[in-house]
């Protein structure tokens, strides 16, 4: 799971995070930065679109070592948990160089996701339908 969030304008950051452990950011700067560019075309702040009319020069990518999921079908559920994680830890204001690592959050707290999505679909799906 290749995950890419939040442009801090302060710090110019990108930060990457991969739960499967097989990619670095080293090879996915071309999309990001391609990417970054085609973004510009759509952005409505003048100086965001300065920014990334020349992403190489202005962003830097944080790649996260991160938990890493054991096997091939989380990777959502990861992303889900990281970005709750992430959310928290930026409304508490930590610095993400500080707070960000492998043990940040386990497996357990995936699968206990998990379990809550499972029963909140089995919940929804047993509500008579919408005319």
């Amino acid at each position: 799971t290749k995950f890419f969030n939040s442009y801090q304008l302060t710090s110019r950051r990108i930060i990457f995070y991969d739960s499967l452990g097989l990619t670095q950011s080293q090879g996915c700067l071309r999309a990001i930065y391609s990417w970054l560019e085609l973004l510009a075309a759509y952005c409505l702040e003048p100086r965001l679109v300065q920014d990334l009319a020349r992403p190489k020069e202005i962003f830097h990518i944080m790649e996260i070592n991160g938990p890493q999921q054991p096997n091939a079908m989380d990777c959502g559920f990861y992303v889900m948990v990281f970005m709750g994680f992430f959310i928290e830890g930026a409304f508490a204001q930590k610095n993400s160089d500080e707070w960000l690592s492998p043990r940040m959050f386990s497996h357990m707290a995936v699968m206990m996701l998990c379990q809550r999505l499972h029963s909140w679909v089995q919940e929804i799906s047993c509500l008579p339908a919408a005319n």
